[in-house]
Parts: structure tokens; sequence; C-alpha cells
């Protein structure tokens, strides 16, 4: 009876052990950590491209250099450190130490959680095995590990003896960037099977019972909406970056953690965050600073965390090497003879025409171009309206260089009163009409050029080969859709309509909505707005006044 009975009272521990970290509803072996991640609200394996992918995403590796020293308070600290070999792989160790106290459990009982750990990472794109150095996806495709080992692992409980425990694990992590702006990643956190290679997967406490540690599974996306010209929407000195992870609990639910970070010429940055976990939510804030080498991290949320960071310039993703076998240098491969840079056209396509080195591969805009046996170049390349990058890249042997130019093209507008005065021009007979030709002339073109500069930001719109008349009366209607394009303003779905006679079928029901939502131009009194009729001189002062363009 009595072998019974304690055969019964330690199996009761062995489970109690087991239960007590879900009690405290506690994933052992985590590593997220670092003051950006918590601003963003921990949403970062999409994004991962700093030392911080070491502790969220080991996949985002290969785009990660530089040392951080995280700190919450003096019993909960971790450094990380991402090395770039220079020849597409990154290495990284961290180290961490973790404190909770006073964690609350049932019959007025607490535990205290402390542990330490040691991590192993490294990375790489897909690009470094050589039939795949040449080819675009494997270039901007990461893949990551990270190896954690338990140093120490202590429960404190009321009423009941210390426990400590220790074990091993691992996690794995992918990033691919299909362009210069997006982002998406997969990690997987404790992916190891249970007792692999006896003791990995689990932890082994200090009585000898065993448990498993539970996986999980993230997945995030990011864009930079705001930034350079690679960006959907150009802003000199300023980004915008948002991102959003889903990650799978314990429960088996799915959890959401999106952040967003707002950058000034890359040395300030202001972030925010929100998560929803385990029934439970919250916000987050923080600043970045970056300075030379240097950085430093501030995030408040559920706590409080800083980081400073250390980028070693000596420290490089790719170190220049000279190969003996290659009589090519890269730097000065392309000769790009159209187009020159910054040019302003009318066409809606340009000639793009150089001379390159001999056996180079040559891609215009991601797409391969035939080079003769001169060793010359041609292709004609499709422009759009505003702004379009043409990018030159020659391949040889893994090497790449890169030539761009920046093109504007400009819509063109036919204006009816610049053909008119052109003809007058030319039977004009006396000095005197002929220069004050010139000067109405020289009025209309400025006119012109300012039609067609939102005739390019696609405010106003025009067909091909129409006139255009500077004199010509505007209806209210299409004064509505002019000013909502220019600023840029939210159109709502239009469900019914929105005066007597304005169906919510008409083509400009949304634009008359939004305009009259915000008292930029109002409806008459007998709930009719007049989409047909011409806007007047005093009406047009008015509606410019509010917006501005007119004192």
């Amino acid at each position: 009876m009595k072998k019974l009975l304690l055969i019964i009272f330690s199996l009761a521990l062995i489970c109690r052990a087991h239960a007590l970290l879900e009690e405290i509803n506690l994933i052992p072996m985590r590593l997220d950590s670092g003051a950006r991640p918590m601003a963003m609200g921990g949403a970062f394996v999409g994004l991962s491209n700093d030392v911080n992918s070491v502790f969220f995403n080991p996949g985002g590796l290969p785009w990660a250099k530089g040392l951080s020293l995280n700190f919450k308070d003096i019993n909960n600290l971790s450094a990380g450190q991402a090395y770039p070999t220079g020849y597409g792989a990154t290495v990284g160790i961290a180290g961490i130490l973790a404190n909770i106290p006073d964690i609350k459990l049932a019959n007025n009982r607490t535990t205290d959680f402390s542990n330490s750990m040691l991590v192993l990472s490294g990375g790489t794109k897909f690009s470094i095995l050589p039939p795949l150095s040449n080819n675009k996806i494997a270039q901007n495709l990461g893949i990551g590990l990270n190896i954690k080992a338990l140093l120490g692992q202590t429960l404190r409980r009321s009423q009941e003896s210390d426990r400590t425990a220790n074990g091993w694990e691992a996690d794995f992590g992918i990033v691919y960037k299909p362009n210069k702006f997006t982002s998406i990643g997969f990690a997987g956190i404790n992916i190891l099977p249970y007792n692999y290679l006896g003791s990995g997967g689990k932890l082994t406490w200090d009585n000898g019972t065993t448990e498993s540690i539970p996986a999980v599974y993230k997945a995030g996306a990011s864009i930079k909406i705001i930034g350079d010209v690679w960006s959907p929407i150009y802003a000199e000195n300023q980004e915008l970056q948002l991102s959003l992870d889903l990650e799978s609990v314990k429960s088996g639910s799915l959890a959401y953690l999106v952040g967003a970070e707002w950058g000034i010429a890359g040395r300030f940055f202001l972030r925010s965050g929100y998560y929803s976990k385990d029934q439970k939510s919250g916000t987050s804030i923080g600043l970045g600073i970056r300075a030379a080498d240097w950085g430093i991290d501030f995030a408040s949320g559920n706590s409080t965390c800083v980081s400073i960071l250390y980028f070693p310039e000596e420290w490089v993703f790719e170190k220049k090497t000279i190969k003996r076998d290659i009589s090519i240098q890269m730097s000065d491969s392309i000769n790009l003879i159209s187009p020159s840079n910054d040019i302003v056209t009318y066409d809606d396509r340009i000639p793009v025409v150089g001379s390159v080195k001999a056996n180079l591969d040559v891609y215009i805009n991601d797409q391969q171009i035939h080079v003769d046996s001169s060793n010359n170049f041609s292709a004609i390349v499709p422009l759009s309206n505003g702004k379009n990058l043409i990018i030159v890249d020659g391949y040889y042997q893994g090497g790449r260089t890169t030539v761009e130019r920046r093109v504007f093209r400009k819509a063109k507008v036919i204006v009816s009163e610049e053909k008119l005065l052109e003809r007058e021009l030319k039977f004009a007979k006396t000095a005197e009409t002929k220069k004050k030709l010139e000067e109405e002339k020289k009025k209309i073109v400025e006119k012109k050029e300012r039609l067609e500069t939102l005739v390019t930001m696609g405010v106003v719109e025009v067909s091909e080969d129409a006139e255009f008349s500077l004199e010509a009366a505007i209806t209210r209607g299409e004064l509505c859709s002019w000013l909502a394009k220019a600023a840029n303003l939210p159109l709502q779905r239009i469900k019914s309509d929105p005066f007597k006679d304005v169906p919510k079928e008409h083509p400009f029901a949304a634009y008359i909505k939004a305009v009259a939502d915000r008292k930029i131009m109002n409806a008459f009194s007998d709930n009719t707005f007049r989409p047909n009729a011409v806007v007047s001189e005093a009406e047009g002062k008015e509606v410019f006044k509010k917006f501005g363009v007119i004192q």
C-alpha cells in the first residue's frame, strides 16, 4: 500500500511539473528581444533586416549585420551579433538572461521564472549555390537556422521546492524579398521533435522528469509604402514601413501583430505597434536614432526596453575579390550611350542603347536583351506617365554591375488656343503684331505646362490627340473630380444617390460626395448639386480660396 501511494505521489509531481509551464502561459526558449521589434508590436518576422533577426527570424540574417545590447533591467538582458562573412552568408551568436518574478498561480501561490540561453545562428541566400548564383529569386531568398542551448532554467514556487531544467532546441526561418519595398517571412520556433538526438526538443528537470517544448509558427509581411524611387510613394528623406505578423498560439487560435516605422533622413525613427494574443491585446511605441556606426532604440509597451547598437563599417556583405580567371572589371563593363539621366520626354517609349565588355549578359528592367557580335545592344523601353526608372544589369560569372537612368514622361496636351496663335503668327505682317502674339503664346504655354503636369498626375483627364481649350467651361461635376484627385481625397463606395440629380451610377458621384462632405463645394437648397452646371468665376475663386491657391 505504501509503495502504491508513493507511485501515485510521484506521478502527481510529474504531471504537476508539466502543467506548471502551461499554468503560467509560458513557452520556454523563445528569443523575442530588441527594442525595435518590441516598439513595432513584435511584428518583425517579415521585416527581419537587422541584427534582431537572430531573435525573431534567422532567415533575415543575410541582410543583417552589427551588434546589439538590449536591457529591460539588470535581470533581463540580451546581446546579439550578426557577422556577414562577405561571401553571401551571415553567422550570429546571442545570449539571453531572463527573469519573470511573482507570476500569480491558483490558491494565492506565486512563482518566479528565470533562464539563460546561448544561441548560435547562421543564414544565407540561396544564390550561394553556384547553379543559382544568377537566379533572381535565389538572390532575394534567405534561409536561416538557430541552435539554442538552455544553460539553466529555474522555477521558484511558493510552498514548494525550486526546480531546474536544461535542454536544447532549434528555430528555422525564411525571408523572401520579391522587390525593393516588400518582404515576406516565415519562422518556426522550437521545431525539434520530442527527444531529438536524446536530449533535444524537451526540457529535462532535475528530478529526471521531462516535458515537450511547444512549437510556435509565425508568418509575416512588410512593405515600405513611402520611401525612395523603389517605393510605391516617393518622398525624399522619408520612409514609412508597415508590418503584419500572424502567429499560432498554444490555445490553437491565431495571434496577430501590427507595426509601423516612420523614418526621417535615415537617422530618426518613430515606431508604434499593436498585438492581440491569447485573449490579450496591447500597444507599444518607440524611438530610434542612427548616427554613423552607432544607434540606440527605445520601446515602451507591456515593458520598457533599450537597445544599444553598433554597425562596424568593415563588416561587409560582399568582399571585393579579384579572380585571376576573370578578365573583366565589372565596374566599367557597361557603356550606356542613351538615354541620359533625368531627362523629360513626351514619348511613350524610349530607346536604350549601349555597349558592353565581352561575355556579359544584359538585362533591362529584368528582361534579358540580345547582345550582338560587336557587344552592342539596343532595346525599346515603354514609359508610363510620371517617373520611370530604367535599370540595366550586367552579369558575368556571379558578378553584377548596374546602371540606372531616371526618365520623366510628361503627358502631351494639344491646346487649341496655342494652335490658333501659331496660325496667326504665321500670317502676321508687322513686327508689333508678331511681338504681341508671341507674348500671348508665352502665357498660353505656361498654362499648358501646368495643365500637362495635372494630366501627368492623373488629376485631369485628356484623351490623346484630343484638343483642349483653356477657355472651355468647366462643369461642377468635372471640378469635383479634379479637386478630389488633386487632394487625394478618399472615395467611398456609393450605395445610394448622393443628391436628387446625382444618381449613384453617375461617373462623378464618388468625387461629388467626397467634395460635398468636406464642404469644399456645397449643394443647393433643393438637395440638388447640378453636376452639369458651369462653374462661375466667383464660385471658382471661392473654391480655390479654401485650397489656399489664391488669397
